[in-house]
């Protein structure tokens, strides 16, 4: 039983529907979005008549499955109004990040993200100092003196989030 992304078909999660009343009854459903998701729930109450039905998962957390409705309105708000596709994935990685709805919907809708392959934290975090062009005034024989530890302090600090989500691959949010 559970949340499980499908990696064949981008934005498809297979979720478990189980009776509360009777943990013997469940049944399993590909969903790509809410209509999915009202349809699965439309179809096992009928099939069962449950009166009390939940996604239970083994993938991920609760904490995300409790959000799946959310997670789905969310993807199909940023097709409409910035005309762009947002993968599930990503979207499941800042909501797991910031363990708030409202700061995903955020960040997610602001393009306040971005994901960097690297070896650790530090060198993600070097490889994202160069992207912001940070660096660029400080002349090259000090670049070997920076504490870069201490320096990604202090944007931690000031509110940049860095997650590994993936090994060797960090989401930043900011």
């Amino acid at each position: 039983m559970g949340l499980k992304i499908l990696e064949s078909e981008k934005n498809l999660v297979e979720i478990c529907l189980v009776d509360l009343g009777n943990t013997c009854k469940y049944e399993y459903y590909t969903v790509g979005n809410s209509e999915d998701l009202k349809e699965a729930y439309k179809n096992f109450r009928e099939r069962f008549y449950a009166d009390e039905i939940e996604i239970q998962s083994i993938s991920h957390s609760q904490f995300i499955t409790d959000y799946i409705d959310e997670i789905f309105n969310l993807i199909e708000e940023v097709k409409l109004i910035n005309n762009d596709e947002i993968d599930l994935d990503t979207v499941i990685d800042v909501l797991e990040a910031t363990r708030s709805i409202k700061d995903t919907q955020r960040i997610i809708k602001n393009y306040e993200y971005q994901y960097i392959q690297a070896n650790d934290k530090e060198c993600a975090f070097i490889e994202y100092l160069e992207q912001i062009d940070y660096l660029s005034d400080i002349p090259e024989r000090f670049i070997g003196y920076i504490d870069y530890e201490k320096l990604m302090r202090d944007f931690e600090i000031e509110g940049l989030q860095i997650e590994e989500v993936e090994f060797k691959n960090f989401l930043f949010i900011y």
